[in-house]
């Protein structure tokens, strides 16, 4: 049966010949609503014509109307439109069209990863490599990039377009005036030129360092970054289980992520520095170095300084430094992963001898030694008079300075760094990478004028290391005063510096700085005891089978096998000893139930030394007897005997057990 399309009353008909009822009723309702048209366009021209008039008064209407439409589609600073009067067209819908195909692509993606991560957790035929997901997260990086760059260049347009009529420039003037600039605006000069536009904008306090970090987010195009950000995350649990592309997938989801930094809330932001440092416990050894340098360069810096807020360290990042601090000592062995990562924590939060005294009081026995020995080598001070130390230490060795960035830089290989820019189009427009981008001094100083707020000095303080050669620099109590003390506003707000720990009879040690000091002694002093109660319990059972108890054969019971003495954990005790005689002074003010935890430790350690082995380390241990905790058990008697009572009674308190 052949079909055709009627266009009056918009049906698909069969011919009226085989239908023919049906065919003729339409055929009365077309006429119909075709006459009702020509007579709605006959009242129409009527109404107009009496309306308008014959003459000049439509016309003129119909000018105004079209002036009008001019004027809507007309700059607003004068500037006339380009394209033709016609009808309107809607470019917002076109818009909104693109975006939600760039939307639904993006998400599209964010499922082939949670596809991915499937199939490689529960091994579903066929399983990517770590090659295959790093390929798909390349399409995020670089759509990262565009979107960082796209934003740029419209900031970059508008500040290039503007236009200001001089009604704007006559006075009042809204923004501060340069003596340079006075009598040109005095004199009313009928145009503005481009550079004393620039000029002006340019002295004046910029708005953009003041958004909030919602204001901020919003002209980024909608996207599900946080579902990207989810995503990589469980991709990190991939990593180990995977056979092929273990290397190329972990630098993938930390380039990915970094480029992800500026499109992150605060909240995310605060907790990405511990969750990538998690890592370590599960990345193969040959990513730890990769780990390091992302969270020292980009994750950290970003995490303080990429919050809108700027009030100092977030809360998250303050409290979790410890945790990063003793997972890197737990899972790497390299001091200068260790010494990278406390000297990054440095520059951006002040008191970070109280986290490693918290890795010293709370971690396992494997993290104590290289926290002392960084503990040591920071704050030498510790150490009391007349020590004799036979551990050798820590081995410091300095990692390579971060050179210049900049794609357009003379030489960037021999010019390190000393300025971080933080502000995203920057960082993609002059580095071609996510923030920060380090730069030399040459080539901070091009962009200084303008983009002054968002540059950042890498070598913290800047003016007190410009005083010795750019290197950090120790002061005694009164230099510090001497030199810190004249600084006012901003240079002594942005000044961070680290102190040594404070005595705990002294008034800036408060309860946290209390508690931390003394249980990290009481953690260094029964290492000692660990090693005394295996010797006790290895003399009780060679004395119920009736075995020899001589000296040697003990000696040699169980540390033929030592490498080195720096591994040794009895001399831990040592240090232990060390920060009991420089910070725990007692005093008559000392709280009782520290000083009763402190003087019942002495006397357990005294009593676990007493069956270490009699070799170099216990020798060195029983010089510190004499030397040093005689003199303090007995400066407390002098203080405090009640204390001292109190830890010798049969039963004694709670806390002094």
């Amino acid at each position: 049966m052949s079909e055709h399309l009627d266009g009056r009353c918009g049906l698909l008909l069969p011919p009226s010949s085989q239908n023919p009822g049906l065919g003729s009723d339409c055929e009365k309702l077309g006429r119909s609503q075709a006459d009702t048209t020509k007579r709605a366009g006959k009242i129409m021209s009527g109404f107009l014509r009496g309306g308008f008039g014959a003459g000049g008064s439509g016309r003129s209407l119909l000018r105004t109307g079209k002036q009008l439409f001019l004027m809507q589609r007309a700059n607003i600073y004068g500037k006339p439109p380009k394209e033709k009067i016609g009808p309107v067209t809607n470019n917002n819908n076109n818009n909104k069209n693109k975006m939600s195909t760039k939307a639904e692509q993006f998400a599209s993606k964010v499922r082939y990863l949670q596809e991915y991560h499937n199939r490689v957790l529960h091994n579903i035929y066929p399983v990517p490599s770590g090659t295959d997901i790093a390929n798909t997260l390349k399409y995020f990086s670089q759509t990262l990039l565009s979107i960082l760059s796209r934003i740029g260049r419209k900031d970059n347009q508008d500040g290039s377009n503007l236009t200001v009529p001089m009604t704007m420039c006559l006075f009042p003037v809204p923004f501060p005036l340069t003596p340079s600039l006075r009598p040109q605006v005095s004199s009313i000069n009928p145009t503005v030129t481009r550079s004393l536009l620039y000029s002006v904008l340019r002295d004046a306090p910029s708005e953009r360092s003041q958004q909030s970090r919602d204001a901020q987010l919003s002209e980024y195009p909608s996207l599900d970054y946080q579902g990207l950000y989810v995503t990589l995350v469980t991709l990190l649990d991939l990593v180990p289980l995977l056979q092929h592309g273990q290397h190329d997938l972990g630098q993938s989801i930390f380039y990915t992520t970094t480029c992800l930094l500026p499109f992150l809330s605060d909240d995310i932001l605060s907790t990405l520095p511990y969750t990538m440092i998690s890592t370590l416990a599960t990345f193969p050894p040959f990513l730890h170095k990769d780990i390091i340098e992302y969270l020292s360069t980009s994750f950290l810096p970003m995490a303080i300084l990429g919050s809108s807020k700027r009030e100092g360290v977030p809360p998250y990042v303050n409290y979790s430094a410890s945790s990063m601090l003793m997972i890197a000592m737990q899972y790497t062995t390299n001091p200068v992963y260790h010494c990278q990562l406390l000297e990054s924590l440095m520059k951006y939060k002040q008191e970070v001898w109280k986290d490693l005294l918290y890795v010293i009081a709370y971690g396992p026995s494997q993290v104590k030694p290289p926290a002392v020995q960084m503990l040591f080598h920071y704050w030498p001070n510790l150490k009391p008079p007349g020590a004799i130390c036979e551990y050798r230490g820590l081995q410091y060795t300095a990692w390579n300075p971060i050179h210049c960035q900049h794609i357009e830089c003379q030489n960037a290989i021999n010019k390190p760094a000393v300025k971080m820019c933080i502000d995203p189009s920057i960082s993609v427009a002059l580095g071609e990478k996510p923030p920060p981008l380090y730069l030399c001094e040459e080539c901070s100083q091009k962009i200084a004028g303008i983009q002054s707020e968002w540059l950042i000095d890498v070598l913290l303080p800047q003016g007190c290391c410009g005083r010795h050669g750019n290197r950090p620099v120790r002061y005694c109590k009164r230099c510090h005063y001497n030199h810190h003390s004249s600084e006012i506003g901003a240079a002594a707000e942005t000044h961070l510096y680290q102190t040594s720990p404070p005595p705990m009879n002294t008034r800036e040690c408060g309860a946290e700085e209390l508690v931390c000091t003394v249980e990290s002694v009481v953690s260094l002093l029964k290492e000692a005891e660990y090693h005394a109660e295996q010797r006790e319990f290895e003399l009780n059972r060679r004395r119920q089978m009736g075995l020899s108890l001589s000296q040697p054969s003990l000696d040699n019971m169980e540390y033929d096998n030592k490498d080195d003495d720096k591994n040794d954990q009895r001399l831990l005790s040592q240090f232990g000893i060390w920060v009991l005689v420089s910070l725990c002074t007692p005093s008559e003010n000392t709280p009782t139930e520290s000083l009763a935890r402190l003087v019942s430790m002495m006397f357990q350690w005294f009593h676990s030394t007493a069956y270490m082995l009699d070799d170099e380390v216990g020798s060195l241990v029983e010089k510190l007897k004499p030397q040093f905790v005689t003199k303090w058990l007995k400066t407390v008697c002098d203080v405090r005997f009640d204390v001292m009572v109190m830890c010798l009674l049969p039963k004694p308190m709670e806390f002094a057990r």
